[in-house]
Parts: structure tokens; sequence; C-alpha cells
């Protein structure tokens, strides 16, 4: 059973670097909303909590609009996927270890998004696929930070704008 996981993983991965980097970036923006589902679905069905998040996209304004689709974006690419990632690379003992490396990066950004547990807990996972993207683009000597702040940037826009529909 796990050769199979493995070999599905190896199978998608294979397929992501394969795509062009427009594709690239609107596969891992839906890749950012399906991963999560499931852990929403059953945080929904369980608890009656509100998931929470940023309380000042209630309101809208142009200039929150400004910083969560362009400003946060760059700002926490930089801080979460550039810096640590290259920083966690030049430390021998992790160097080559990828995955710990993905894991470490989506943890402070999952962290840094505390309004809850859950939003935590989700912001981890969509961590890793921001994490995993540089680390791709980055090994195809791409532009790795502009690759994951365009995904990050379309990700807040898909829920700035569903918010604003459903308020």
């Amino acid at each position: 059973m796990m050769d199979k996981v493995i070999k599905l993983f190896k199978s998608i991965h294979c397929y992501l670097i394969g795509l062009s980097w427009i594709k690239f970036i609107l596969v891992m923006t839906f890749f950012t909303y399906i991963i999560i589902l499931p852990a929403v679905i059953l945080f929904l069905l369980f608890n009656n909590m509100e998931i929470g998040g940023p309380a000042n996209l209630i309101t809208f304004s142009y200039l929150e609009f400004f910083k969560l689709v362009f400003i946060i974006p760059i700002l926490e690419t930089f801080i979460f996927q550039k810096s640590i990632i290259r920083l966690l690379t030049k430390l021998k003992k992790i160097r080559n270890k990828k995955i710990i490396i993905i894991l470490i990066s989506a943890l402070f950004f999952g962290i840094q998004h505390f309004y809850s547990l859950i939003y935590v807990f989700i912001t981890f996972i969509i961590g890793i696929l921001l994490a995993y993207s540089f680390i791709i683009y980055e090994n195809k000597n791409k532009s790795a930070f502009w690759t994951v702040t365009f995904i990050h940037s379309l990700r807040n826009l898909v829920n700035f704008v569903l918010l604003y529909i459903y308020l």
C-alpha cells in the first residue's frame, strides 16, 4: 500500500515539474484549496466554532485589498519561504532533507497565522505547498520567489472575492 502512495506522489511530482510556469501557478493555487478541504469539512462537522482568519477582511477597502493581494504575499514569501528555506539549506545536517525543510518552513508559516488552531493547521498545509513550490522552482533555477508570491497572491485574491460575495 505504501509503495502505491509513494508512486502516486512521484507521478504527481513529475506532472507538476513538467507544467509551464503559469499552469504550475494555477494548479498549485487549486491544490491549496483541494488539500485543505477534508480538514475544513471535518472541522465544520464536528465543531461549532469558526475557523477564524483576519478580522479586517470583513470590511472592504482598497487598502485592505492591496495589502492582502500584493503586500502580504510578497512579505510572507520573503520571510517564510525564501529566507527560511535558504537559511535551512545552509545547515549541513538538513541541507539535503527537503521534506524537513518544507515542514519547518510550513510550520513557521502556519504559526504566523494564529487566528485559531484550525487556521494554523490549514495554513500549515498551505505552507507545505508553498515551500514545495519554492523548492521546485529553486531547483529549476527559475524565479522561486515570484512563483510562490503569485500562488499566494492568487489564493488571497480568490479568498477576498469569495468573502466579498459571501458577505
